[in-house]
């Protein structure tokens, strides 16, 4: 009996092991299921606000969601626990858990969730063997991860060119990472079909000129220049330079793309003049440098990358309807129509850090401040792995200018974004009129992108004869101090009796103006999470306007920019003009300038003085056109993006 007692106890001990444990793993089924579903549900709250930053739930949105899939997918829970994920790839924990957000809402990173979900079951025939009760732990991780792009500086929209890419004056103009290239075309503009003034041919390669270095310019572009794969009627592949550039060798310009481990990186605060890369033609006119370390030109044109034809780009600040966009969760979003109501203002000096709101009036700064973001202060925490507050959005349609009177005034934001619209009505910028009792510059209407010259302002043309840049026949341009309009070098290069309808130059149609005396410095962070993650500047797509970056006569600020610069805002049927002899176009929208002026040994009459200073960009610009003057030294920085919509919906990741 007392064998048989004991084999009956090994028996049921067996069958219990047996019986618990099938059941066990059923559990562990049901319960893996219901974590796997619990974080795609997780994610999937998260996702229209990871990819576009817009829809941002609250933290019990994202619980609830958790909660009600593991209700259907999971019996006998006991507990279980959520963490938000970033959006890297791999995901990484924010560190915060859900239900637990910061101010009831999820972190600004949240892309994902991972969920433990902890079972308890009462066993069948364990507790022979002394076990009551079952348990389980089963673990899920899911997340949206935005896709990234190559590493890129420069990305012209512009799709007739030429000189959409151009580098003017004598500074240095340094571009590290991948520049592209969307002009198909020898067009100059739907009016004047079939004409460019500087496509020419040189063997297989026909020279359409969306990039050009001018007179005594300076370009080195570490990396690679990506042009469309076009071919005109008569089987010439279209090279994205100027024809000078293909007179050193009979088979034109070198270009290709350099095997992995040999494109040339920039080295910053080494000396350019030490740092050299892979190719250099030689230009026969004049001595410009135009360095690269490779040319793509079978690369397939996307046009705007920001607003794909498909739908789902990045959205508009200042469109109808986007105004909830950006705004700080929990706060409310201000608007002032004056400087007057802006808290801490008082004769021309805001005293207290810039509140992300609307600022409907031109807003002008001139002495030092800060722009806070939704931390209502400075951010100086703020980092791209570690956002600690919600993105503060800057909305001024009617442009802002920043202009440092003193060499210790210091303009700082971080975890910040600036949209805008109309062009600052301003003498020199815009077409007006000036009362010169009282001094107010009254707007008439928006710039045609033609800036103010002085009176006795020559540049070179490219036989190297000074000829004059100012209408010296005209009127002064209102307001300003012996500026003239500029003259439309156009009309002198499209075949007789063909001219184009546009004027002289009005007004350089800047929406943004930085800069300052020599000294002072500008240094502003994009946001690092929400709709507009990684992006500085925002142009209203709608509003044609430009950008200029120490873009005024005697600028000498260091602007240090970085995030994504974005205007595509230049109007697509408009005929541009050239207002110097050298082709430096002008156009009414979608044109980032640096530097002003032409420096003395390309030019002479250039007073008040030419811009010295310095451009850095820490990020890419995507605008439909970049032109650089004056002894100003420009560098991009380029980095990775990411693109709008980009990922491809939650996925599980462990």
């Amino acid at each position: 009996m007392v064998l048989l007692a004991l084999a009956m106890v090994i028996v049921l001990g067996m069958v219990a092991v047996a019986v618990d444990g099938s059941y066990g793993l059923v559990q562990e089924r049901r319960d893996q299921s219901g974590a796997d579903f619990a974080t795609i549900a997780g994610a999937q709250e998260l996702r229209a606000w990871c990819l576009s930053g817009t829809s941002l739930p609250t933290d019990s949105q994202v619980r609830s969601a958790i909660q009600s899939v593991i209700n259907q997918n999971a019996t006998n829970v006991a507990s279980w626990q959520a963490t938000y994920l970033d959006g890297s790839a791999p995901p990484k924990s924010t560190g915060y858990a859900v239900g637990n957000g910061p101010g009831g809402y999820p972190p600004p990173n949240a892309c994902g969730v991972s969920v433990q979900v902890n079972s308890q079951w009462p066993t069948f025939l364990g507790g022979i063997l002394g076990f009551n009760k079952g348990a389980t732990v089963a673990t899920a991780a899911a997340s949206n991860s935005p896709q990234l792009g190559n590493l890129a500086a420069i990305y012209s929209i512009d799709p007739t060119g030429p000189h959409a890419v151009l580098g003017g004056g004598s500074g240095t103009f340094v571009v590290s990472g991948d520049m592209y290239i969307n002009t198909t075309t020898t067009t100059w503009s739907a009016t004047y079909p079939g004409y460019n003034p500087w496509t020419g041919t040189n063997s297989t390669l026909l020279y359409n000129d969306p990039l050009d270095a001018k007179g005594h310019s300076n370009i080195y572009v570490f990396g690679t220049i990506h042009s469309p794969n076009t071919v005109d009627g008569s089987g010439h592949s279209y090279m994205p330079l100027d024809t000078c550039f293909g007179s050193g060798t009979s088979k034109g310009a070198p270009y290709g793309v350099p095997p992995p481990g040999q494109a040339v990186q920039y080295q910053p605060g080494v000396p350019i003049s030490s740092q050299r890369a892979n190719q250099a033609p030689v230009c026969n006119v004049l001595s410009p440098t135009l360095e690269y370390d490779g040319i793509d030109n079978a690369w397939q044109p996307k046009g705007d990358p920001l607003n794909p034809a498909g739908g789902g780009g990045l959205p508009d600040p200042l469109a109808s309807g986007n105004s909830g966009v950006g705004a700080c969760p929990g706060q409310p979003y201000s608007a002032y129509a004056s400087a007057s109501q802006v808290p801490g203002y008082s004769n021309g000096v805001y005293s207290l850090p810039l509140q992300p709101a609307v600022y409907s009036y031109p807003m002008k700064i001139t002495s030092s401040v800060d722009f806070a973001d939704c931390s209502k202060v400075y951010d100086t925490n703020a980092s791209p792995s570690n956002p600690l507050a919600f993105p503060g959005l800057f909305r001024f349609p009617s442009g802002l200018q920043i202009d440092l009177h003193t060499s210790t005034d210091v303009v700082r934001g971080n975890n910040v974004m600036f949209a805008t619209g109309t062009p600052l009505a301003i003498p020199g910028n815009v077409p007006g009129t000036y009362n010169s009792g009282t001094g107010v510059f009254t707007a008439t209407g928006t710039g045609n992108g033609g800036p103010c010259v002085p009176y006795a302002a020559k540049s070179d043309d490219n036989n190297g004869t000074l000829q004059n840049d100012a209408d010296q026949s005209a009127q002064p341009c209102p307001g300003t101090n012996g500026l003239y309009p500029s003259i439309n070098y156009a009309q002198n290069s499209v075949p007789a009796g063909n001219p184009p309808n546009g004027p002289d130059g009005n007004g350089s149609n800047f929406s943004v103006v930085i800069g300052g005396v020599t000294g002072s410095k500008v240094t502003l962070m994009p946001p690092y999470a929400g709709a507009f993650n990684q992006v500085l500047f925002f142009q209203n797509r709608t509003t044609a306007a430009n950008y200029g970056f120490d873009a005024m006569p005697g600028d000498g600020a260091t602007d240090n920019l970085t995030g994504l610069i974005y205007n595509a805002s230049r109007p697509a049927s408009t005929p541009f003009g050239f207002w110097d002899p050298t082709g430096i176009p002008f156009n009414s929208g979608g044109t980032l300038q640096a530097g002003y002026g032409i420096t003395s040994n390309s030019g002479s009459g250039w007073n008040p003085s030419t811009a010295s200073a310095s451009v850095t960009v820490n990020g890419i610009c995507v605008v439909d056109d970049f032109n650089t003057d004056g002894a100003t030294d420009i560098i991009i920085l380029g980095t990775t993006y990411k693109f709008p919509n980009g990922g491809l919906g939650p996925s599980l990741v462990g």
